[in-house]
């Protein structure tokens, strides 16, 4: 009897420490370093370390792919919009390209936006078919967190002043918790994903709970951005908005931490600059042309088709420098200036499927991180900022896992 169990127990551990468990942790330890993995290749094209562990993840989790047939089908049948959708998106850009001559770089982007959504996939399949792997993804979450803050806050208080990385095409920030994506809006928005896993996955006590959450808040509060802080009050409002018999936390975590939040912000430090001025409209002004600008281009073909799914736009004439931002700060122009009116519609039509099927299903974390993400891509296009977005669908897997335990 003991043999048999030794036997079980040893076949166990050689399960949870495949070799697909360890590319998993490899990318998920990537991820957490943010854009201090980033490569860049050309002026507009980079590779970030997760890249490859991803890639790694999704060959072998392919190779298994025999045993898994329904969980496939079942995920077609699901997200038959946004395949839908993927398959527009190139159908369009290889009728722009054909008119505009060939440019791989657009190319790259949806490879890699179609490799993320992979990836998310196999995950949550690896998740589901190795049960003990489950702890280690959870130590996962804390390895992200812990990742973020220590790196945040060392950024903050040692090297405030990240003025030095203009040249190299990232934005001016000064005084300003920008962490290691280094961008304040960016890092905000992951802040506030990563305490709603917090606050609504995790089984824990609620004093500690609240220990981590005012941490996470105080990290928030220091990045002065207020798109985080809109997204952040949005899921606030939206969490007092839904059924009560929908969560296994009080409701009163989130005002107390939404208040400690409000009370915070007129008591930041305010040291000189811009970025800390919360009255500022320099930024508000120059995003609202851009959106114009792209919005006034469009012709009617274009208006029906787009101009091309991640076909640069903005900036692109500048020889000798480093770009970042390539696009429309905003989710829906840059959807219908890049795919049309048919792809924002199908974009539309997934993501409201998703919130209905969450809402449910009682999925409240998958709900608030949505919404809180889309919030936040009226201003910054987060939902396709390659980190962000990872770190949404890990989030979206760690509430999922969260809902099948229970």
């Amino acid at each position: 009897m003991s043999k048999k169990i030794d036997s079980f127990i040893n076949s166990h551990q050689k399960i949870c420490l495949n070799l697909r468990g360890l590319v998993l942790i490899m990318a998920v330890f990537m991820i957490s370093l943010g854009q201090l993995q980033r490569i860049q290749l050309a002026r507009t094209v980079a590779f970030y370390g997760h890249d490859l562990f991803i890639a790694i993840f999704i060959i072998l989790s392919t190779l298994n792919l025999g045993k898994n047939l329904t969980s496939f089908q079942s995920i077609i049948s699901r997200w038959r919009y946004l395949l839908i959708f993927l398959l527009w998106s190139a159908i369009s850009l290889i009728i722009n390209q054909n008119q505009s001559g060939f440019n791989i770089i657009p190319w790259l982007y949806l490879s890699r936006l179609i490799t993320y959504l992979l990836f998310a996939f196999f995950t949550n399949v690896f998740l589901s078919q190795v049960r003990c792997f489950r702890k280690w993804w959870r130590a996962l979450f804390f390895l992200i967190v812990i990742s973020f803050l220590i790196v945040g806050f060392f950024q903050y208080l040692l090297i405030p002043d990240l003025r030095f990385l203009a040249p190299s095409g990232w934005d001016v920030h000064y005084f300003r918790w920008a962490g290691a994506m280094l961008d304040p809006n960016f890092s905000g928005m992951i802040l506030v994903n990563l305490l709603l896993v917090w606050l609504l996955a995790f089984k824990s006590s609620c004093k500690k709970k609240l220990y981590l959450g005012l941490i996470l808040i105080v990290a928030l509060a220091l990045t002065y951005s207020r798109s985080a802080y809109l997204a952040f009050g949005t899921v606030v409002l939206i969490i007092l908005a839904l059924p009560k018999q929908m969560f296994v936390i009080s409701k009163k975590v989130f005002i107390f931490l939404l208040l400690s939040l409000i009370v915070m912000i007129p008591l930041l430090p305010k040291p000189g600059g811009l970025g800390v001025e919360l009255r500022r409209t320099e930024t508000i002004t120059s995003r609202v042309q851009v959106n114009e600008t792209a919005m006034s281009q469009l012709s009617l073909q274009q208006l029906l088709i787009g101009k091309g799914i991640f076909t640069p736009s903005i900036n692109t004439d500048i020889k000798d420098q480093v770009i970042h931002a390539h696009f429309p700060d905003n989710l829906l122009v840059f959807l219908l200036t890049t795919t049309g009116l048919p792809g924002l519609l199908l974009a539309a039509i997934f993501i409201t499927s998703e919130l209905k099927k969450a809402y449910v299903e009682k999925r409240v974390t998958s709900i608030v991180l949505i919404t809180g993400t889309l919030v936040h891509s009226m201003f910054n296009l987060t939902l396709l900022e390659p980190i962000n977005l990872l770190i949404l669908l890990l989030c979206l897997n760690w509430d999922n896992l969260s809902m099948n335990e229970n």
